[in-house]
């Protein structure tokens, strides 16, 4: 048996006491607020006058068939919570014709509780309270003040059960005591990337959403780094990412935000246009990027002189020219706006979106090749 259930076999009337030497088991769980109420068919193997080798325990009653045989023996239990009783399902015809003889009480002691031991419970519950997101097998050592080796055995025996997630090697994260569903509860991928992928900060489409400048729902996440990256979209354990490398020195114009009880940042409503002017595939397109712009220029917090100073901080000249064109375009923003983006417009013809073929006409006064339609 496992750990956690511990069970001692007697029988009760009949031909004097037989004890058995080993219970084959079985869980079947059926979760209800949060709760898991197991039903279990077991069965054991066997004779009469054999020493036991489970430790006793007490508490929930069983009704089983023994054989004194040695014959595979059904017992089932119905209606108990957080027992963790057996592994294999014998068919319902096997079940049938083993329940033939004498019935007997098991007794056991429930030493799980919704599927987790008390200690294991308590380890769980300190991880959630202590290390708010995605930690360490060092980190979980701390709170549970073990060394390191013996909170990694901790860490991959709950994750086994379902009660910690592993997001990559070396990455972990606690499932709430309270999830309705433990085997579907995934942790936020804002605090999955900003932990795994840190230094760097939540952006562009990810960021639009969250500052209410696109009704548009994307299931991947946007996350700007400083480390290296090999490919651009990833998935760490079940965060889908697109990320993007900046260095150090352009990781600037975040706010700090709080996810799944974590600090991290996120690019602020005017870095995030500037990136989306830099990059449109991190905007969903230049397209949508324009009605972003246009969306932003209707608001009640427009700060074009703060856009203009994130463009001139990262450096690439090719924003003050797709953002002077689309501003010009669209109607939005001011003259100070509009001769802001001429001053830095740089010598050469780019393409208004980068994403799309060299091909439509040009404009001079923007050093832009027009290669998509955007409607004022």
């Amino acid at each position: 048996m496992g750990r956690g259930a511990k069970s001692l076999v007697r029988r009760i009337g009949g031909c004097g006491r037989a004890r058995f030497a080993s219970i084959g088991r079985l869980r079947d769980c059926e979760r209800a607020g949060g709760n898991e109420r197991i039903r279990t068919v077991g069965f054991l193997r066997g004779q009469a006058g054999a020493r036991t080798t489970e430790p006793r325990a007490r508490g929930s009653r069983f009704q089983y068939t023994s054989d004194k045989l040695g014959l595979a023996t059904p017992c089932l239990h119905t209606g108990s919570r957080g027992a963790s009783l057996s592994r294999y399902i014998p068919d319902i015809a096997t079940l049938a014709t083993s329940m033939r003889r004498a019935f007997c009480t098991v007794e056991c002691h429930r030493m799980v509780v919704g599927g987790i031991s008390r200690s294991n419970r308590a380890f769980v519950a300190a991880l959630n309270r202590e290390l708010p997101g995605p930690f360490t097998a060092e980190e979980a050592a701390a709170v549970a003040d073990v060394d390191r080796a013996r909170a990694a055995r901790l860490l991959r025996q709950l994750a086994a059960q379902g009660w910690i997630a592993r997001v990559q090697r070396g990455l972990y994260t606690a499932v709430p005591l309270e999830a309705d569903d433990p085997a579907a509860w995934r942790a936020d991928p804002w605090a999955v990337a900003a932990r795994a992928l840190a230094p760097g900060y939540v952006g562009g489409w990810t960021a639009l959403h969250h500052w209410d400048l696109t009704d548009q729902i994307f299931s991947t996440t946007v996350f700007v780094t400083s480390r290296p990256v090999a490919h651009r979209q990833r998935t760490i354990g079940d965060a889908r990412l697109e990320l993007r490398h900046r260095p150090d020195a352009a990781l600037f114009g975040t706010r700090r935000v709080w996810r799944d009880r974590a600090p991290l940042d996120v690019s602020d409503p005017e870095r995030t246009l500037v990136d989306c002017l830099d990059d449109p595939a991190l905007g969903g397109g230049l397209r949508h990027t324009a009605e972003v712009l246009a969306v932003y220029g209707e608001g009640p917090a427009v700060a074009w002189d703060k856009l203009v100073a994130y463009g001139e901080q990262l450096g690439n000249r090719t924003v003050f020219k797709r953002l002077g064109y689309l501003a010009e375009t669209l109607g939005v923003g001011d003259t100070a706006l509009i001769a802001a983006c001429l001053e830095r417009v740089s010598a050469g013809i780019g393409r208004l979106d980068p994403g799309r073929e060299n091909s439509g006409p040009t404009t001079t006064r923007w050093g832009l090749k027009i290669n998509t339609r955007i409607d004022p």
